[in-house]
């Protein structure tokens, strides 16, 4: 549970740094693939973030993204995109 909250603290950091907004101002659709996929180069480049750091926080995003699916269809497509990178 540690990692999830770490990899989501990370990666709200990451959005609020690029997007100059409050993690509470994010909407979902802004944590799209490209988004998450430059994410995991800023884990693995500016990090320095092992591969399996770096996976092991795609897997929190991936879990996130598979509740989303359900949870709020119409930002389904978003998920699936997300889901299926790497």
């Amino acid at each position: 549970m540690a990692a999830y909250h770490d990899s989501f603290r990370l990666l709200l950091a990451f959005a609020h740094q690029r997007l100059h907004k409050r993690p509470s101002d994010i909407a979902i659709e802004e944590l799209n693939a490209p988004f998450i996929l430059d994410f995991l180069r800023y884990l693995e480049q500016d990090r320095h973030n092992s591969i399996r750091s770096r996976n092991a926080r795609f897997a929190a995003i991936r879990s996130f993204m598979e509740y989303v699916s359900f949870a709020e269809p119409s930002v389904l497509s978003l998920a699936q995109s997300v889901l299926v990178l790497l």
